[in-house]
C-alpha cells in the first residue's frame, strides 16, 4: 500500500503542475468553465498558483498530507462543473464521452487524494 501513496502522491503532483502550466501556457482550453463575470487572466492566474503550489506540496513528504487533503477539496469543488459540462450542447472539453472519462478521472484523483491523505 506505501508504494500505491507514493506513486498516487506523485501522479496527482504530476497532473496538478501540468495543469498549472496549461493555464499559462494554453488558457483557453479551459475559457469554458470560466464565468463571464470573473477575468479571465485572474482565474487562470489563481489556479496555476493553486495547481502549482498543492503540486509541490505533494511531492514534498512533510506537506504530503496538506497538500493531499486540499487537492481533495479543490477537486470537490469542481466536480458540479465537470458534471454539468457533460450536460451541455457542446463541452468545454470536446465531446460528452470525454467529459465522462474526465468525471471518471476526477473521481480516481480525488480517490487518490484521499488515500494519500489517509496514509498509514
Amino acid at each position: 500500500m506505501k508504494i500505491f501513496i507514493t506513486i498516487s502522491a506523485y501522479v496527482l503532483a504530476a497532473v496538478l503542475i501540468m495543469g498549472a502550466i496549461g493555464h499559462i501556457m494554453n488558457p483557453e482550453i479551459s475559457d469554458g468553465f470560466i464565468p463571464n463575470y470573473i477575468s479571465k487572466p485572474f482565474a487562470h492566474a489563481v489556479a496555476a498558483v493553486t495547481e502549482l503550489s498543492l503540486g509541490v506540496a505533494l511531492l514534498l513528504p512533510k506537506s504530503r498530507k496538506f497538500g493531499a487533503l486540499w487537492t481533495l477539496v479543490l477537486l470537490s469543488a469542481f466536480l458540479l462543473f465537470h458534471i454539468f459540462d457533460v450536460f451541455r450542447e457542446n463541452p468545454v472539453v470536446g465531446s460528452t464521452n470525454i467529459a465522462v472519462v474526465r468525471i471518471l478521472f476526477q473521481l480516481l484523483f480525488m480517490y487518490m487524494s484521499w488515500v494519500v491523505y489517509n496514509k498509514k
